[in-house]
C-alpha cells in the first residue's frame, strides 16, 4: 500500500509539473488574498495534525492579480505544506500580503514565514533544482518526508510562467520565509 501511495504521488508530481511547463494556462482576474485563504483552508489539517497555526495578515484592501487560479492557489499550498513538514509541532506560520508601488508600478508581495528548521546555507542554491531534497540542519533525520524534489521546481516554474518573482531567506534553526512579487492587475 505504501509503494503504490509512494508511486501515486510520484505520477501526480510529475503531471503536476508537465501542466506548469505547458502553455495551457488560463489567466484570471483574481484577488491574491482569495487564493492564500483557500491555500491556508486547505492545509488546516495538515497543520492541525502537529498543532501549527497558521494565520494570516492581509491589511484591509484589494490585491488584484491576473493568474491561472488553480496553479497559483497550489504554489501557495506547496509553499504552506513544506512549512508545515519542516516545522516543529507548536510553531506558527504566517502569511501576509502587502500592495506596493516602485517607479509607478504596483505588486502584490505575498511572505509565508515559518518557525521551522530552516534550510542549511550550503543546500539553499540547489532548493529550485529538480530532484533535490535537502537536508535541514541537525533536525534532518527527525524529518520524514516521502516527496521527491518535484514541489519546488512546479513553485519556481509556475511563478516564472506569471512573470513573478520567488526569494527566501533562512536562518537553520529559526525558519524561512518565501516572499512572491508578482505584478498587480488593473481589473
Amino acid at each position: 500500500e505504501k509503494a503504490a501511495n509512494t508511486t501515486l504521488s510520484l505520477a501526480d508530481s510529475f503531471v503536476q509539473l508537465a501542466h506548469a511547463e505547458s502553455n495551457e494556462y488560463r489567466f484570471s482576474d483574481v484577488d491574491f488574498q482569495d487564493l492564500l485563504i483557500d491555500a491556508t483552508e486547505e492545509m488546516w489539517t495538515l497543520a492541525r495534525g502537529k498543532r501549527i497555526k497558521i494565520v494570516t495578515k492581509i491589511p484591509e484592501g484589494d490585491y488584484p492579480v491576473r493568474v491561472d487560479r488553480s496553479l497559483m492557489t497550489r504554489v501557495l499550498t506547496n509553499l504552506l505544506s513544506n512549512a508545515i513538514k519542516y516545522s516543529p509541532s507548536d510553531t506558527t506560520i504566517t502569511c501576509s500580503l502587502e500592495f506596493k508601488t516602485k517607479n509607478l508600478n504596483d505588486s502584490i508581495v505575498c511572505h509565508i514565514q515559518d518557525q521551522g528548521y530552516g534550510i542549511a546555507r550550503a543546500d539553499q542554491h540547489r532548493l529550485f533544482h529538480r530532484f533535490q531534497r535537502l537536508g535541514h540542519g541537525k533536525n534532518a533525520d527527525q524529518i520524514k518526508n516521502d516527496g521527491i524534489g518535484l514541489g519546488m521546481v512546479f513553485v519556481k516554474t509556475v511563478i516564472d510562467r506569471h512573470f513573478a518573482h520567488i526569494s527566501f531567506t533562512s536562518v537553520p534553526g529559526e525558519g524561512t520565509c518565501f516572499a512572491i512579487e508578482i505584478a498587480a492587475s488593473n481589473a
